[in-house]
């Protein structure tokens, strides 16, 4: 559980092999009513839709997005939602990927119309990391926006680690919780990424890291995950690589609808 399993040179594998690892096998490009078939073949009447962050190619999100479902078992067709990220580690790339990912908001609007109402899936579940929160955020506002009856419903949103400023998110939540069943948003004190952003914004604080304060909005589980937070590296991807983490965040059986405390020593 929370590892992305691929060929390792120390084990001498050097291909992809669908039954050791998480594997890319190939790529099809399908009409909107073609995916609407398809969604419609599979068994289960949940989706899990993946939204990624900053610095994330499409193989990866899709590698990202098998891990989560494949990790919580869930019982229905996995999504994500690829905005155009570029992918690159750097200031360019990242000043990049935020014009990108407001820029994709209506489109992100557009596909959870399509699986929620087009596709007839009775729950949609949405998961979105880092930078990918904000175009999140802006849809479901969007979305929650709209007239009743064509609004879709998303049954449960988690936000993890939002790259997004914490003002910001407190603001523009406010009337979404109306068209969402559940809003779950994990932090971390512990989150260099979210560290450098807020540096790079001029200081102001990200709503995902919890230094000093926890965000906190109405309508909104904010959840501290920093002291179960065991990420040797930046602390950024503890949503789906933390064994302690990975099964709290789930929605995992879409059929089970509580609320999640979470507190650590």
């Amino acid at each position: 559980m929370g590892e992305i399993e691929r060929p390792r040179w120390r084990r001498f594998q050097s291909k992809e092999n669908p039954e050791k690892h998480i594997a890319l096998l190939r790529i099809d490009i399908h009409t909107k009513e073609q995916f609407v078939k398809s969604v419609e073949a599979q068994p289960g009447k949940s989706g899990l839709v993946f939204v990624h962050g900053f610095d994330v190619s499409f193989a990866a999100a899709a590698r990202r997005t098998a891990q989560i479902a494949y990790d919580l078992g869930f019982d229905g067709p996995a999504f994500f939602f690829s905005w155009p990220s570029k992918a690159e580690l750097s200031a360019a790339g990242y000043r990049t990927d935020e014009t990108n990912v407001d820029w994709a908001t209506s489109d992100l609007v557009e596909f959870l119309r399509v699986i929620t109402a087009t596709a007839r899936l009775e729950r949609v579940h949405v998961i979105a990391h880092s930078m990918g929160n904000r175009a999140l955020v802006s849809a479901i506002l969007k979305l929650a926006q709209e007239p009743q009856p064509g609004r879709a419903h998303i049954h449960e949103v988690i936000l993890t680690a939002p790259d997004i400023d914490a003002d910001v998110f407190v603001r523009d939540i406010l009337p979404v919780p109306r068209n969402v069943g559940r809003i779950t948003m994990y932090s971390s004190s512990r989150d260099l990424a979210l560290w450098s952003s807020k540096s790079y914004h001029g200081g102001y604080r990200r709503a995902g890291d919890s230094e000093g304060t926890v965000t906190i909005a109405p309508g909104v589980d904010t959840i501290d995950a920093s002291a179960v937070d065991t990420d040797l590296g930046v602390g950024h991807s503890y949503y789906a690589e933390n064994r302690s983490v990975l099964p709290m965040s789930s929605i995992c059986s879409a059929t089970v609808n509580r609320r999640i405390s979470a507190s650590a020593s």
